[in-house]
């Protein structure tokens, strides 16, 4: 099925560049309609959970950021969603893209989605 998956992107790349681009506007973000109908297939091809969407959006909107800023943007202990960041990145969804250091002086890693 691996090669399914990618006739499937190819083919909504494809569809996607021939879309008109005019801009949708979704709350602060805006998307032309083929990064829309990109996203959409996207995440419709990965079966992510809640926890997964709402990790991956918050990273996307506010990255590269670590793991604990995660967590505070969520209001949920960073115990609680350090294996969905896991996760996301075992999918190849997300990316450490640096390094820093915490409030308490320990390194912590940054996290952006990576492109599409």
């Amino acid at each position: 099925q691996p090669n399914q998956r990618n006739t499937h992107t190819t083919h909504v790349t494809a569809l996607a560049t021939k879309l008109p681009r005019t801009k949708a506007s979704r709350g602060a973000l805006e998307m032309t309609v083929a990064e829309t109908s990109l996203e959409t297939f996207y995440n419709n091809q990965q079966k992510f959970t809640q926890d997964q969407r709402e990790v991956r959006q918050i990273i996307k909107e506010h990255g590269p950021m670590t793991g604990s800023s995660v967590a505070r943007r969520m209001k949920k202990p960073y115990h609680s969603i350090s294996g969905r960041i896991t996760e996301l990145k075992n999918m190849d969804v997300i990316e450490v893209v640096g390094r820093t250091t915490n409030k308490f002086g320990n390194p912590a890693r940054l996290y952006q989605v990576k492109s599409q």
